[in-house]
Parts: C-alpha cells; structure tokens; sequence
C-alpha cells in the first residue's frame, strides 16, 4: 500500500478516553478540520495488576503499524499505570522513527505538551486571594517528596508569597490524591485548628470532591463556610468545583496546532510546550456568576444523556445476551451482522486472528492429547496479533461486507482509503482473559453515545466468539473420546464396540435383497514373534495386517481388531466372489511387506468367509462363528505346512 493521494494519519494510544473527552474532541476536530485521519488504539482501562485480562486488552497497543502513520500521541497517565506498557508503545514509535508528542508528563525523545501544574495551583489560589480577599488558606498535597505533588505545593507557596503571606508546612496535609487519605487528613485538619480555614486548596479533583462530602457530612457549608478548590477538571467537578483544567479543549487545540504544524507545514516544534492555565469556575468558592452552573438547561441536557445512557445500554446487554446463546460459527457470524446494524456507525469492522478462526474452524481430532490438553484452560493461547486477521463480519458506508483476510500489517483492509472515508477511526480490543481474539474498528466520533455501550458490545463479541470457540473445542473431544471408546488405539481400526454399533447402522440401512461378507481373520505366529524379538515387532506385526485390511476395504466396509491377533471385516457383498477377492487383495499387500520388509520374520494371516443376507434370522453371532470355524481350518493348514 502507499501513501501517496491519501490523508496523513495520526495514531493516539490510550487507556482511558472518558478522562480526557473534552481534550480528545477538541484534537479529532481541529486535526478533521485540517484534513489529517485520527485512530484511536483505546486498551479500555488505565488500570494494570498484571491479570490475564490486562494481557488480553493492552495487546490492541501491538496492533499499529507505526511505518503507516506520521505521528503518535500519547497521555501516559491515562495509557496505562503500568510503565512497560508506555514504555513498549515509545520504543515501537521510535523505532520506526516516528515522532511522539507527549501529554501531560515529559519522556525523552518525545514532543511534550503539558500544564505547568504549580502554575495552575498559583493561579486557583490567586483567585481566592485576590477575588475573595482569603488569607487563611491550607493546601492538601499528594504524596509526600513526589515530583508532581511538589510542583503543585510550590505552585501554593508561590501564590501565598506573591500576595505577602506567610507560607508554613503546618497549613499543608498529605490527602495522597485520593478519597480515603484525603478524609482520614480533613478529620486532623478539623481537629488540630481552633477555626476553619477560609479556603481549601486541593492538589486535585478526586481530594476536592472528597473534602466537600466530608463538609457535607459535618454540616460544614461549601462556599459559605469554607472555599474549596481542586485540580484536574474531571467531568465531575464541572460548574461545581472550581478548578484548574488539565486536559481541556485548550490542551487538544494546541496538540492539534502542533501536529498540523508539523505535517502540513513542516516546522518542528518546541521540545516542550506550557499549556497556559485553564480555570474553570465553580460554585464551591461561590464563583456563581463566573459558574457554568446546574441550570435548567443543564439539568436538562444531563438527564437527557443519562436516559440516552440507559437505553443504549440496555439495548446493548440484550444483544450481548443473544451474542452468548450462538453455539455454532455460522450462528455466531449472522448474529453479528444483526448487532453490528444496532451500531450507530458508518462503517465497522470486528476483526478476528485468523489463528483464532482456524481454531473454532478446523479443530483437528488427530492432534487433541486428551490427557494434556482436556483439563487445560484452552487450547488457543494467542498473546497478541498472528500475521493475518480475518474480517469476519464488516460495514463500509453502512454497506455489508463479505469476509476479508488480509496481512495484519494492514490493520484493516484497504487502510488508507477506509481512514479517508471515516475520519476518525477506534480500535478497541476482543479478548479472552490474556488471549487475543482480534479487535473492533468503527468510524468515530468522541461526542457519540458509541462511548456509552462500546465496552459492553466488545465483551459481548469476545465472550460469544470464545464461547463458540469453546464449544467447538468440547465437541471435538467428545467425538474424540467417542473415537476412542470405539477404536483400536494401535492399528485405529474399530474395536469390538464399535464393529457392534457400526454393524447395527449398517444393518438398519440395508435393503432385504442385500448380501454382506463377513470375513475372520488371525494372525498366524504372533505368539513366536513376541517371544523372539520383542512385543514391539508383535505391534509391527498386528499394525501390518490391520493396514493391509485397511488398503483393501471399499468405503462401507468396516474392519475390526477383536483381540490381540483377531480381526474381522463386515462389508456389502457384490457377489459370492468377492470375500475371496478381498482376501487376496489382503494377502497381496502383506506379501509386499514381506517382500520389501528388513524384519528377521515374515508376517502371516489365516482368513475365513462366509455371506450372511440381509434377511436372515440368524444373529451376527451365528456368521462371527461360521467365519472362525473356516479360518481356524485355514490357520490348521498354515501350520501344517510350516511344520513341514
């Protein structure tokens, strides 16, 4: 594929997209505006414990192919708690020289665009000085001798000594950027001081909400009896608490310049770029004027987007439910294609390891170790991408697709112009605990409900594919026991068992006209073999005569090892000819085995044959006799002859 006549792509990994919407749609839409495509690479969730499924969903970060992209954004704090994960994601981007920018935290080698967080924390407590005329403010920090946490304290103190106050280590609590420690630091606050503070300043979001509950709790009153400020700007705290906004819109316009810059008009950027602060006012210092307040439309605009949450959902559990009922693939692929029309998208496509598909598919019954493999969790054991991916149920321009297989180098089929069309396209992944199934990709927008149902749709597929994979895998071991149960495990002729149901099939099918063979055979010598070469050349004598039955059989036929040396064959008859017929093609083919063989013995059989009509009283048992009592006179003549 080229480049060339196509729209430059940008590629952004990201953990969790929610935390930073207002910053991802502001970048989609400039980077739109200016003509450059987006894919969104989403892993889901931040969060990382080293689980079978943290496995399974961080490997959509295995999927880009970075030689087909211009640039690559990356928010680490919201890609993954875990290092190695960001740490895989920079060193495949610069591998293929492909440059980085990266938001909210610096990495060398990388564009960095990110908030100067002590000068946000000075401006927030500007506004109380200044606007409220507070001077008894305490400051609730993170971890102690952290560098982020440290930046936003010295950005307190700046504050305090710009406006002629006394900054003292008395007035800082350590809440460790969450709800817990905060309360536990709120509670000693309350109890060391004589009187509130006028204001509180929070080092971010999650410890302002926490105060104010706490606040609540105590009857203390936000903002009469206290102020309260945070930092973040979490959809949470919007019009409510008074913050300064890390990944804003300001912060995706400007990540947006910096790429259109880049790309379109060549220029390099800065090593690092400041976001200036971005203050959100609230009611929480009793900013209501400056607020985007809880009013009535707003409050219409919010219950309008939950009712729209819960139908979407609900629409989406019921699909997800019927997903996990299919019990064939077939069933599984039409089911899709009902879901994927429910989908509000352009074009979609869910994108299978061909591996995976090979595995519900072409399960093979020959290579199932049923003493291994029946008690392990699974047969398929995928941890990332193989080289081809399967296209097993698509949309484009809401046009259904027929199944595509194609390199995953590509990611989707016919790369380029699908990303023209769509604009902005998400890959989330379909996964199992830590395999990997494949991924979903649909044309997007960061405003759509899509965001509301995408992650219960994603575990929809994936269980229903896992759980036709799954079914699958059950059936073929139980018609591998069932083999086993009726067949010989050395020659895998049928043993007794199955000569008995196989007969009894035959015999319900059959026509009164018809004739059947029924032909006894023993192997002569067995007994010699065994004692003077090993029971290893008496299994090579036994799989020879069970290979020359096999070789000799018409389809129908059913050929038997009754016991150690003792085999039977049960077929049609064509006429009174053909048991000898089939005898001769049996000796034939041992004769060659001889002929050929390096063995110090030669193999030997003794046949009897009899004809039993399909409309006889007599039982299978009456033939089985008559058939041994004429091989026994053959094996008599045998042996007379080799005493000869």
């Amino acid at each position: 594929m080229s480049k060339t006549n196509h729209k430059p792509n940008i590629a952004i990994c990201i953990g969790n997209m929610v935390s930073v919407f207002p910053m991802l749609k502001q970048l989609c839409g400039y980077l739109n505006h200016n003509n450059i495509n987006v894919h969104i690479f989403n892993s889901i969730s931040v969060d990382y414990s080293g689980e079978p499924t943290d496995i399974g969903r961080t490997s959509i970060f295995q999927l880009p192919n970075y030689e087909m992209f211009d640039m690559l954004v990356i928010a680490p704090f919201f890609l993954s708690s875990e290092q190695k994960i960001i740490d895989s994601v920079v060193m495949e981007a610069k591998k293929r020289g492909v440059p980085i920018i990266c938001v909210g935290s610096e990495i060398e080698g990388c564009f960095s665009v990110r908030s100067d967080y002590g000068a946000d924390i000075t401006c927030v407590t500007n506004h109380l000085i200044r606007d409220h005329n507070c001077n008894d403010i305490v400051f609730f920090s993170g971890y102690k001798n952290h560098d982020v946490s440290e930046e936003r304290r010295e950005g307190y103190k700046k504050a305090l000594l710009e406006n002629g106050l006394t900054y003292d280590e008395k007035n800082v609590y350590y809440g460790e950027l969450w709800e817990g420690p905060t309360k536990n630091e709120l509670m000693r606050m309350l109890d060391e001081r004589d009187t509130l503070p006028q204001a509180i300043v929070c080092a971010n979001d999650t410890m302002a909400m926490a105060v104010v509950q706490e606040l609540a709790e105590r009857n203390i009153r936000v903002p009469k009896d206290i102020m309260v400020t945070g930092m973040d700007g979490i959809d949470e705290t919007r019009g409510f608490i008074t913050t300064a906004r890390l990944f804003s819109e300001k912060t995706g316009e400007t990540v947006g310049r910096i790429i259109n810059e880049y790309i379109n008009c060549n220029k390099k950027p800065d090593v690092l770029t400041i976001v200036s602060p971005d203050i959100d006012y609230g009611l929480s210092c009793g900013c209501s004027k400056k607020a985007d307040c809880f009013n009535e439309k707003k409050r219409h605009e919010l219950f309008t987007e939950l009712y729209s949450a819960e139908k979407y959902t609900m629409d989406t559990l019921k699909v997800s439910q019927e997903l996990t009922n299919c019990t064939t693939y077939d069933e599984a692929e039409e089911k899709l294609y009902y879901v994927l029309s429910k989908v509000w998208a352009n074009s979609l496509w869910v994108c299978v390891n061909e591996s995976f598909m090979n595995s519900i598919t072409t399960l093979d019954l020959n290579k199932l170790n049923l003493l291994t493999e029946v008690t392990s969790d699974k047969l398929y054991t995928n941890k990332g991408y193989g080289e081809n991916m399967i296209a097993i149920a698509s949309y484009r321009n809401q046009m259904k697709m027929g199944k595509i297989t194609y390199p995953i180098s590509r990611m989707l089929p016919d790369f380029y112009s699908v990303a023209d069309e769509a604009k902005i396209i998400l890959y989330t992944p379909l996964y199992f605990k830590d395999c990997s199934i494949g991924f979903i990709a649909m044309d997007f927008f960061p405003w759509s409900k899509i965001m509301y149902v995408l992650y219960i749709l994603v575990n929809g597929i994936s269980s229903m594919l896992e759980s036709v994979r799954r079914q699958n895998e059950l059936l073929a071991y139980a018609r591998k026991v069932d083999e086993l149960y009726v067949s010989d495990p050395l020659t895998t002729l049928y043993n007794r068992r199955g000569f008995f149901r196989l007969f009894s099939e035959a015999m319900a099918n059959s026509e009164k006209s018809d004739r059947f063979m029924v032909i006894s055979i023993d192997l002569d010598s067995l007994k010699q073999i065994n004692d003077n070469y090993g029971h290893k050349e008496g299994d090579n004598a036994i799989t020879v005569t069970a290979n020359a039955l096999k070789a000799a059989a018409k389809e129908g036929d059913i050929c038997a090892r009754f016991g150690g040396d003792e085999y039977v064959v049960f077929g049609k008859c064509e006429n009174e000819d053909f048991p000898e017929k089939f005898v001769k093609k049996v000796q034939g083919r041992i004769a060659a085995y001889n002929k050929r063989s390096t063995k110090p013995y030669n193999v030997h059989a003794s046949f009897g044959t009899c004809i039993m009509p399909a409309d006889t009283n007599e039982n299978i048992d009456y033939y089985l006799n008559l058939a041994d009592s004429k091989m026994y006179v053959n094996k008599d003549k045998h042996k007379r002859r080799r005493t000869l």
